[in-house]
């Protein structure tokens, strides 16, 4: 009996195993003399590792956005949002002046998924329709720009883990822009999504979030300028 639930175990692994589609993180970092690198990974899963210089791979990463901070000496040398994408390997490169570089290759490691159904799937069937973020996902950004302490920095950190996601609903931009205490601000966040909607009939009903009147007036203006609202 035990024989026959270890078989079935290692049988259940390697079915769920193949089904995996993992990506993986390589980060070059160039000896400065001192002082170590410390990198971290926020998202689907969680990293930090400390190297003093050369390479830090990191294989079998669930796909979706993580947050990257590198840090040396206790300054923050990279921040930003990085996508890990099933199959691949993303190479980041830190060069000597703080700059880095970033691109995307094959991951000889990572396993193919659903390699028959893509194989067999009919030429004609049409486009799937496009989906908004999902709430986790949301939640995720929200509590990106909350730690933020500085209007400015919430804003940059709104445009950076925004930018690799491509749909949103008019409700998920509001809460976005509820995040701002000004209207000023709140209309940056609306500007810099209103492109991404998948409900854009529904663009005027985020006038509510504008406190004044002068507010309302400078998002009607930017309204006029909506392709889909002329």
């Amino acid at each position: 009996m035990k024989t026959f639930i270890v078989i079935a175990w290692l049988a259940l692994s390697t079915a769920i195993n193949a089904q995996i589609q993992s990506g993986s993180f390589h980060c070059v970092c160039p000896d400065l003399g001192r002082g170590e690198y410390t990198i971290e990974l926020d998202g689907p899963q969680h990293f930090r590792e400390t190297i003093p210089s050369g390479n830090l791979i990191l294989s079998n990463l669930l796909p979706g956005d993580y947050m990257l901070v590198v840090t040396r000496l206790r300054a923050v040398k990279i921040k930003q949002m990085v996508r890990i994408d099933p199959g691949r390997r993303l190479r980041l490169t830190l060069s000597a002046s703080g700059r880095s570089h970033s691109e995307t290759l094959p991951d000889a490691g990572a396993v193919h998924l659903c390699t028959d159904v893509q194989r067999n799937r009919p030429q004609t069937q049409p486009a799937p329709s496009p989906q908004p973020i999902s709430p986790a996902e949301l939640n995720r950004i929200i509590g990106f720009v909350e730690k933020e302490a500085f209007i400015d920095n919430k804003r940059r950190m709104l445009d950076v883990s925004t930018h690799s996601y491509p749909f949103f609903t008019t409700a998920q931009v509001e809460r976005l822009a509820r995040l701002f205490p000004f209207d000023d601000d709140r209309l940056f966040c609306i500007k810099l999504l209103a492109h991404k909607v998948i409900d854009p009939a529904n663009l005027p009903a985020l006038s509510v979030v504008f406190s004044y009147s002068s507010g309302k007036n400078k998002y009607y203006d930017f309204l006029k300028t909506m392709p889909h609202q002329r």
